[in-house]
């Protein structure tokens, strides 16, 4: 399998990234919707970009779920 570039992170996304921790009143599908949200306002186009905010907003149990997954298992934001 080739080797695939990644592209940048903007450093300012990581100020208002919502964070997940699932005991809150806030459903995967909402948090998510918010994800996206926050990446379209800061103009993120890239899928690559888009799964690993995914992985940086979740704390916690999720976070836990998250790092227990297989590798690349997740391999778009669709």
């Amino acid at each position: 399998m080739a080797l695939v570039a990644l592209h940048d992170i903007p450093r300012n996304v990581f100020k208002t990234l919502p964070k997940f921790d699932a005991t809150t009143d806030n459903i995967t599908y909402e948090h998510c919707v918010d994800v996206a949200g926050l990446a379209k306002f800061h103009n993120i186009q890239h899928e690559d970009v888009m799964v690993r905010l995914l992985a940086q907003s979740c704390k916690g149990k999720v976070l836990d779920w998250y790092i227990g997954l297989d590798n690349r298992s997740i391999t778009s934001w669709a």
